[in-house]
Parts: C-alpha cells; sequence; structure tokens
C-alpha cells in the first residue's frame, strides 16, 4: 500500500464479536489487489501460546489465528455482533438439553485447521480435558461444572454437567479450542517432564494452528509477525445478522497483515507520520490526536472500546477506606467529568457503574449518580455532612462559602483516630 493513499488509525478500536477484523475493514478503494495492512503495536508479544498469553497484545495476534480465546472469546458459540446475542459459531445449532445433566451440541461441517485437518468433535473433548489434566489457570473455569464430555460422532458431542448452569454457556461453550494433532504431541512430551504444567504454559508455539481467518506465516523476534488469510475460513464471505435487524459480511477483506513492534507510542505514531504503518492498535495516547489530525494522508477514528475501563482501586483492609461511608462521601468529591476531559482530552466517557457504557445490556444507567449536574461547593457540601453524621471529625473543619470550597485539615474517623494514607 503506498503513503499517499488513505491510511485509518483506529484509535480505541471495538473488539468484540467482529473485532478479529475491524482493522481489517478498509474501504477497497484504497486496497491494492495485494493488499499487505500494517498495524503497529506498542511493546512485542511475548508468546503465541495460547495458554500462557494473557497481555491484550498478546491476543490481538492470537485470536486472529484462532477461533475463541482467553480475551473475545467466540468458540462452540460467540457473540452477535453489535446485539451481542449468544448465538452458533463452530456449532450447527443451539445446544439441545436431554434432561438437567446432559447437553448435546452439533457441530458445523467443513471447517478446517490451518494445515488442512477437519476440525471435529475430538478436538473439543481433547481441549477441555486438556484443561483437566494440566489445570489450565486462564480456562480451568471452563471445565469445574463438567462430569465429562463425550464425542457421539465426529460432529457430536454429549456434555455431562454436574448441574445445568449459565456458566456453561459464557465459559465452557466460548473457550478457545486446540487442535488435538499438534497439542497431543506437545501433551505425550510434558508427561514425560518433572514439571508437566510448567512444560505446557512455557512451550514455545512456532506455528500456531488455528481454525481463525488469518494463518501464521512468519515471526522474527524483536520486529514483526506476519499472518496471511485463511481462504478456508468457515465464515468467510458469509453474511450474518447483527442480531439488531441489521446484518454484516466476514471477510478476511485484506491478503496479509503484518504486525510491526515498536518500544514505545512515539516511535509508532512516527512510523505512521512516516507511511512505515497503516494503523496504530491500541496504546495510543489522546494527546497524540491532535498532532495526527494535521498529517494529510492519515485519517483519524475514534471508536468505542468496551473492554477498557479506567478505576481508582482503593485498599478496603484499611480505614477510612474500609469504611462504606467514607467511600459514599468520597464519590461526591470526584469529578469524572473533569477527569475525562484533563486525562483523556475528552476522549472516554465517566460511568456510574464497573461495566462500560458501551455495553448496554450490562451497564446499569440508574445508580446513584454523585457529581453530574451538582456544582462543586453541593458536593463538597453533601460529602462533609455524611461524614459528620457518621461521626468524622476535624482538627480544622472545611467550609464552604458561596462557590468556594475552604479545605479542613487533620479528619479523624468515628473512634477518635487521625486517619492515615493506606498503604
Amino acid at each position: 500500500m503506498e503513503t499517499k493513499k488513505m491510511r485509518t488509525i483506529v484509535v480505541v478500536t471495538m473488539l468484540l464479536c467482529l473485532g478479529m477484523v475491524t482493522a481489517l475493514v478498509i474501504p477497497s478503494s484504497t486496497m491494492a489487489k495485494e493488499s499487505t495492512v500494517k498495524i503497529g503495536l506498542v511493546g512485542e508479544a511475548q508468546t503465541l501460546n495460547p495458554l500462557s498469553a494473557e497481555s491484550e497484545l498478546n491476543w490481538h495476534i492470537i485470536k486472529m489465528i484462532y477461533s475463541g480465546g482467553y480475551i473475545d472469546p467466540s468458540g462452540l458459540y460467540a457473540y452477535s455482533p453489535k446485539s451481542l446475542k449468544w448465538t452458533p459459531h463452530m456449532a450447527e445449532s443451539m445446544p439441545q438439553w436431554l434432561d438437567d445433566k446432559t447437553v448435546v451440541v452439533k457441530l458445523k461441517k467443513g471447517i478446517k485447521w490451518h494445515d488442512g485437518l477437519e476440525f471435529t468433535a475430538e478436538d473439543v473433548k481433547f481441549t477441555l480435558d486438556f484443561f483437566g489434566e494440566f489445570e489450565a489457570a486462564n480456562y480451568y473455569n471452563t471445565i469445574d461444572m463438567l462430569e465429562k464430555v463425550e464425542v457421539v460422532d465426529p460432529y457430536t458431542l454429549k456434555f455431562h454437567v454436574k448441574e445445568k448452569t449459565a456458566l456453561l454457556y459464557y465459559r465452557t461453550f466460548m473457550t478457545l479450542i486446540l487442535q488435538k494433532a499438534k497439542w497431543s504431541k506437545i501433551v505425550a512430551e510434558a508427561r514425560k517432564n518433572e514439571a508437566p504444567q510448567k512444560y505446557i504454559f512455557n512451550y514455545a508455539i512456532k506455528n500456531p494452528m488455528g481454525t481463525g481467518p488469518f494463518k501464521f506465516v512468519e515471526e522474527k523476534q524483536g520486529q514483526y509477525i506476519l499472518l496471511e488469510k485463511n481462504d478456508d475460513w468457515f465464515l468467510k464471505g458469509q453474511t450474518v445478522s447483527t442480531g439488531d435487524g441489521g446484518s454484516v459480511t466476514y471477510g478476511p477483506f485484506v491478503d496479509r497483515i503484518l504486525f510491526k513492534f515498536y518500544g514505545n507510542v512515539a516511535s509508532a505514531v512516527l512510523a505512521l507520520k512516516g507511511g512505515e504503518i497503516d494503523t496504530i492498535w491500541h496504546g495510543l495516547d489522546a494527546a497524540f490526536i491532535p498532532e495526527l489530525e494535521k498529517v494529510k494522508h492519515l485519517t483519524v477514528s475514534t471508536k468505542p472500546y468496551y473492554h477498557d475501563v479506567k478505576y481508582a482501586g482503593f485498599n478496603l483492609r484499611e480505614k477510612p477506606l474500609k469504611d462504606k461511608v467514607f467511600r459514599k462521601a468520597l464519590a461526591y468529591v470526584v469529578d469524572k467529568d473533569f477527569l475525562v476531559k484533563r486525562l483523556l482530552q475528552s476522549y472516554g466517557t465517566a460511568a456510574d457503574a464497573i461495566a462500560n457504557p458501551g455495553l448496554e445490556f450490562w451497564y446499569n444507567k440508574n445508580v446513584e449518580n454523585y457529581y453530574k449536574g451538582k456544582s462543586e461547593a453541593s458536593r463538597y457540601s453533601k460529602a462533609i455532612s455524611i461524614l459528620k453524621e457518621a461521626g468524622y471529625t476535624w482538627d480544622k473543619e472545611p467550609k464552604i462559602e458561596g462557590s468556594r470550597v475552604i479545605p479542613g485539615a487533620g479528619i479523624k474517623m468515628s473512634d477518635g483516630k487521625k486517619s492515615k494514607p493506606s498503604k
């Protein structure tokens, strides 16, 4: 792709069901017949082993190769794009319960691994048995509700569960699936090792084998990882419902993806401005946006990233933060809109619950709000009254004079002891 052609920066990308191709949906007018999208990542992928990969940077690459994973899961079942409704993915249909402890899942036929072998029920059973035997940390909760998994035929599985639970749907049925042909050899070697679990999780995967939209081609340590499109991807070219009345057509829409690694954001931005890469995935500080908007051959696009919630974590083991009343008073004096504006340059949304506001199904917008529509003086006044009612005192009590807040000093808890900074 020539540097003069229009490039797109995906500053904050929505990486849900279609996330694996979000950065790849580039207007056809900008693509050559043989197209390569060059994506800048800040930092280097430490492993392509899906059992030990934890950082998002690793998963940006791994989830292109596999169907399903620790982050943005989509295995036998997945979330529909946009609506996030639960729907068959590698499964042919919805689970069929025979009784409260037995459920049957039928697989789609014709799904192929990147080496051409067919994906079957044996791969699913092997994966879940493997997670149990080696107590796979990131996947162990996918099997703790299972009694056993039975292969009925190459495309049918029977799951025997301890009890009927929704966790089966959102853990077991959406987990990453490993290829039995490849991983059975690794397992055999691990069993001979003195520390089999450590052997498995430290195993260097040089040629990842998946069923996803892109296949592994090459890795040059410290520099790049190259993937190429999977012409046999089972969703290629299919138009599926988004669950909200619309539809989307799956790619892949490019021939190759080149992930290039940079030591810091500034280096990646410089490469982007110079045409060395086409996009930056995450880690791009909002402070760079005004600079990049001035570059003629770049278009800056911002989208909600539903996995990212920034928060202040408190030490709830020590006073005063272990006191719910104190935390409520604190909630009144924190101006989240101010923080979004100053720290994120307004590229964010203040949340009143732990979930991201963009996840409408899970986000409760009716929780109590402590700051919106309230002046600083009224918020501080409320916080002071809450603390006083709970028995807090000060050596010098804070005061509100008109719109001014005059800080106090020497706050004492209800037991008369002075508050100390939490460790």
